[in-house]
This record gives structure tokens, sequence and C-alpha cells, in this order.
């Protein structure tokens, strides 16, 4: 069974995406922030197999959390979701890292739970 480490600061959002995960089949990890969120990570055993991020959180933000994973770890497999797309930052950040996203609101049946079936099967790698 596969373990995802959702990285979200809104308790109710966060609460529906570890439900609609749980639902699905996965293991689930919690945090509310970056930091949070790489601790969680640092101290998982066995590791998550995927870690989905919000980009927007206090403290430092989901790209940070994405760079540090992947400078401490090794670990690359990072999908992102967002408010925010809108924002030109935000898309440049996303092409830059090269990694999939989904906007919110989340389309979690038809679209995000299928994707993550086919990623961590080794299918695609962008949304």
């Amino acid at each position: 069974m596969s373990r995802i480490l959702v990285v979200e600061d809104e308790s109710g959002v966060r609460r529906t995406i570890v439900d609609w995960l749980q639902a699905g089949g996965y293991q689930t990890l919690e945090a509310s922030a970056a930091a949070a969120g790489l601790a969680v990570f640092a101290e998982a055993d066995p590791k998550p197999d995927v870690v989905l991020v919000d980009i927007k959180l206090p403290g430092e933000n989901g790209f940070w959390l994405c760079d540090q994973l992947s400078q401490r770890h090794g670990f690359e497999r990072v999908i992102f979701i967002t408010a925010f797309f809108w924002e030109e930052e935000t898309r440049l950040q996303l092409a830059a890292r090269d990694k999939p996203y989904f906007e919110k609101p989340l389309k979690f049946q038809e679209i995000v739970l299928p994707f993550l079936r086919d990623y961590l099967a080794g299918g695609e790698d962008a949304s």
C-alpha cells in the first residue's frame, strides 16, 4: 500500500484530502507547514511514496519543501496543489521544478486519484 504525505495548512482541506486518499486505499501522513512536513518525512519509516504539498503555506512554502526533500533526502516524487496558478511567480516556479501539479478546487475522484494510481505505478510524470 502506498504512503502519501499531505502538507496543507488549511485543516478542513487537509482532512478532506486525507479522507479521499484513505478511501482510495492509501496510507497517509499529515503536516500543516513545510518545516513540519520535512520533519514528518525525515521521521517516517517507511518513507512516503509521494508528497502532496500545497504551495502557499505559513513560513516556508511548498517549493522550499520540494527543494529540501531533494537536497536532503534525494526525494523527487512531489506533487503540488495550488489555488494560485494565475500568479506568474507560481507558474515560473512550477515550470522550473517540472513536477506534477493540480489546481484547487481539486477534482479528486475524476482527476487526482486516477493520476496518483498511474503515477505510483510508474506512469505519468506531469499533469
